[in-house]
């Protein structure tokens, strides 16, 4: 049986994660990371040279998770010491962020390197109320709202979401 958990790198969800890895003992806990990423949060460690893009979105998590009180990521790190405190194996399934982030600038239009970057620049400064609605909408259907995303930013949709989950659903089998 595979059971999907939602993940928020910016939310507390950790608790939830913890709880179901220990209420279904699965055999493997597979993470939404690669593991420069996991490296990199189990050793709180920065990266070098990373692109301008990648750095913005790690502001913009880091703000987040701080408007949230929470860490960026815990939600991973609270699966992975779960799946050790049951005796299941971690998997990272997810593709080398590295790869993405260059595949997906190379892809992007110019109008939409410029409203990503405006668009980040601007998250940094959103208050938790306007992230909360966010939520609520992307909550109350999830499906319209990741595809109103290929509205604005349809590289982003299909680089970000689209190609990362179908890969990371192969892995699953």
């Amino acid at each position: 049986m595979i059971t999907l958990i939602g993940v928020g790198h910016v939310f507390a969800i950790s608790e939830n994660v913890r709880s179901v890895i220990h209420q279904r003992r699965p055999q493997v806990v597979c993470l939404e990371l690669d593991p420069a990423r996991y490296h990199a949060l189990v050793h709180k460690e920065r990266s070098g040279e990373v692109p301008i893009q990648y750095k913005l979105l790690a502001m913009f998590q880091e703000r987040l998770a701080g408007k949230f009180g929470t860490e960026v990521g815990g939600e991973m790190l609270a699966a992975a010491s779960a799946a050790q405190e049951v005796g299941a194996k971690v998997a990272l399934i997810d593709m080398d962020a590295a790869m993405v982030f260059a595949r997906l600038w190379k892809r992007m239009s110019m109008k939409e390197r410029v409203h990503l970057l405006g668009g980040a620049l601007v998250g940094l400064f959103l208050s938790k109320k306007t992230v909360e609605r966010e939520l609520d909408k992307y909550e109350n259907n999830a499906d319209a709202y990741i595809e109103s995303m290929g509205d604005g930013f349809q590289s982003i949709k299909e680089v970000l979401i689209d190609d990362r989950n179908g890969y990371m659903a192969d892995r699953l089998v």
